[in-house]
């Protein structure tokens, strides 16, 4: 099946159908930034951008210097 077949559109249409359902008042989706076609699908449904993600990688390990309070990364 090629990617536009429509396939996620239909799943995303019967988790908003089963959310109304359950008397659910908001659905919540996240989606890579680089995912254009993907969130004009999401548009299409109704679904309006509400925010920035953001991450850390752990593949760095974070500590916090309690002297200079600030964030100090190392390898593991």
């Amino acid at each position: 099946m090629k990617r536009s077949a429509g396939l996620a559109t239909l799943l995303v249409q019967w988790a908003i159908d089963e959310a109304r359902v359950v008397g659910a008042e908001l659905v919540q989706l996240t989606s890579d930034a680089s995912r254009k076609d993907a969130h004009r699908s999401y548009e299409r449904l109704g679904f309006e951008a509400s925010h920035v993600g953001f991450k850390l990688s752990l593949t760095w390990r974070t500590s916090i210097s309690c002297r200079s309070r600030s964030a100090v990364r190392r390898w593991p």
